[in-house]
């Protein structure tokens, strides 16, 4: 990544220990490998280290392109070091944990996503509840798409629902009524068990 600035980075560290910049590049580089959602680093001499912290709520853009990959700046032109990192288990010397069937309310939806989505970046989250989470806490969401690989993409209330590219894809609005979210009640309010008939009263017989 020498020669580019890529936007949506934060700054680690200001170096100020007098360290040589391969040190300090390769202390840049251990931080960002330290996060598994760290997907960039870079160093630059007079501006630090930076790399993408999703805790923070904002990321490069996905996907990258020359709106947020910028040449010819001063940080462009000072960086000495960096990485686009894209993680990679090979099948033989990974273990394949069971698909669990991810756990959907009344409010949400398989196979669909809603479309266009909202100009942020999207997060790494574990499951819908998480995903709905984040809508919840943002400005204009009004729906949310978690995809198989975790990445939770935001829209408002003016997207409209298409089909999913991959049928594992959960969709959902961002506020779901009471009583339908995550238990049993979902299902009930969708499928309410039958009333028992009234039996009539037993006659004694003579």
């Amino acid at each position: 990544l020498k020669g580019w600035q890529v936007t949506g980075l934060s700054r680690a560290f200001l170096d100020r220990e007098n360290r040589s910049a391969s040190m300090a590049a390769r202390t840049c580089k251990h931080i960002c490998y330290s996060d598994i959602r760290c997907q960039f680093w870079q160093y630059a001499p007079r501006f630090g280290c930076w790399v993408e912290d999703t805790s923070l709520g904002f990321s490069p853009a996905y996907p990258l392109t020359l709106d947020s990959a910028l040449t010819h700046t001063p940080f462009a032109e000072n960086v000495v070091a960096g990485e686009y990192i894209q993680h990679y288990c090979p099948s033989e010397e990974a273990e394949v944990a069971p698909r669990v069937a991810p756990q959907l309310d009344a409010c949400m939806k398989l196979g669909v996503k809603y479309t266009p989505d909202l100009l942020l970046p999207a997060s790494v989250e574990m499951d819908p509840r998480s995903c709905r989470a984040r809508c919840e806490n943002t400005m204009g969401c009004a729906h949310f798409v978690l995809w198989p690989d975790g990445r939770c993409v935001l829209q408002s209330g003016d997207a409209g629902e298409v089909p999913a590219e991959d049928p594992n894809v959960v969709s959902g609005t961002a506020h779901c009524p009471a009583g339908l979210a995550f238990d049993n009640k979902a299902e009930k309010a969708l499928h309410p068990d039958p009333v028992p008939p009234t039996s009539a009263p037993m006659v004694q017989p003579p």
